[in-house]
């Protein structure tokens, strides 16, 4: 063979390439897609931790919820978590909490009922509305 000889690409490298690509277009997006369910049950993992402190807060004094969530934070949690339910939503990760509905993606705390949630109107993956968490 004369050193000279041209390099040419083969179909099998041709092949080789197509082929990487059609993985990789199949794997990017579903690895995306789990990086956003998994802060969404982490924030769910949240919600339950908030949720208990509340009810523990209220049973310890004289059955009344606190004013604000920052007066659960040292004694009955570490500190507010985050809102994170993922880059699919247009909500941004937040510890902001609001008091009235208005689609925020922030916490949603009513002092009266010690009822807490998350202010989002999306569906998660199982088409439950993130605001009946």
């Amino acid at each position: 063979m004369p050193e000279e000889e041209k390099r040419r690409i083969t179909l099998v490298e041709i092949l080789i390439g197509v082929i990487i690509i059609f993985l990789l277009s199949i794997i990017v997006p579903g690895f995306f897609n789990l990086q956003a369910r998994i802060k969404r049950a982490t924030t769910k993992g949240h919600l339950g931790v908030l949720r208990r402190s509340l009810e523990y807060y209220y049973h310890k004094n004289d059955s009344t919820y606190p004013e604000t969530l920052d007066e659960l934070v040292p004694e009955y949690i570490g500190k507010i978590p985050k809102v994170n339910i993922g880059s699919f939503f247009r909500y941004k990760s937040t510890r902001e909490i609001t008091n009235h509905f208005s689609d925020s993606g922030k916490w949603y705390y009513n002092r009266t009922t010690g009822e807490i949630c998350i202010d989002a109107s999306y569906e998660d993956e199982n088409g439950i509305s993130i605001d009946e968490w």
